[in-house]
C-alpha cells in the first residue's frame, strides 16, 4: 500500500471512490460538497500549503491510499492542532471505501500515516473517534493508541474518545 498526494491524474480513481462512499450514504470528512474534482483538488492543495485557509483550519496533508492501482482509502494529517482539533478533531483522519472495509486496510493506512507524522516531527499524534465507532477505536489501539479520556462533542452530539499515539 502507498500514500500519494492527489493530482490531476487521480481524478477517475477519486471520483470512483467518492461515488462508492455516496452510494453507501457514508459521511467522509474532506468530501463535503464534493462535486467538482478541480475545485476539490485546489482545496486539498490549499490545505497542504496553508495558504488562504479560513482561520479555523490548519495546515494539513491529504493522501490517497492505493493498493496496486485501486484507491482503497484516504488519510489526512493535520500539522498542528488548534483548540477545536485538540478537543474533538485530532491530528489524523482516515477512511476506507465500503467495499474494502474489514480487511485490515484502515490499520495499515494509519500506520503509514504515522510515518508521515514522524517525518513532520510530530512526536505524539492525537487520534479521536466516536465512542460508537468500535472499528476505528480498534485501529487506533492496534497502532499504539492509549485512551486519554472521553468527552462530549456538543456539535456532533456524541461522545468522543481521545487517544494519543507515540510516534517512533
Amino acid at each position: 500500500m502507498k500514500l500519494v498526494f492527489p493530482t490531476e491524474l487521480r481524478e477517475l480513481a477519486v471520483n470512483d471512490f467518492y461515488n462508492e462512499i455516496q452510494n453507501d450514504k457514508t459521511h467522509i470528512i474532506g468530501f463535503n460538497g464534493f462535486d467538482n474534482y478541480s475545485s476539490w483538488l485546489s482545496h486539498m492543495r490549499s490545505r497542504l500549503s496553508g495558504i488562504h485557509l479560513p482561520e479555523y483550519m490548519v495546515r494539513e496533508s491529504d493522501y490517497l491510499c492505493f493498493e496496486k492501482e485501486k484507491l482503497i482509502g484516504v488519510f489526512s494529517l493535520k500539522h498542528t492542532l488548534n483548540a477545536y482539533l485538540f478537543q474533538f478533531g485530532g491530528h489524523v483522519g482516515y477512511a476506507v471505501r465500503p467495499s474494502e472495509r474489514g480487511k485490515g486496510y484502515a490499520t495499515k493506512i494509519l500506520s503509514l500515516g504515522l510515518m508521515e507524522a514522524e517525518k513532520l516531527g510530530i512526536a505524539k499524534v492525537l487520534a479521536v473517534c466516536s465512542k460508537q465507532n468500535l472499528s476505528s477505536a480498534r485501529v487506533i489501539v492496534k497502532n499504539g493508541g492509549v485512551l486519554e479520556n472521553e468527552i462530549w462533542d456538543p456539535e456532533e452530539k456524541e461522545m468522543i474518545q481521545r487517544y494519543w499515539i507515540a510516534v517512533k
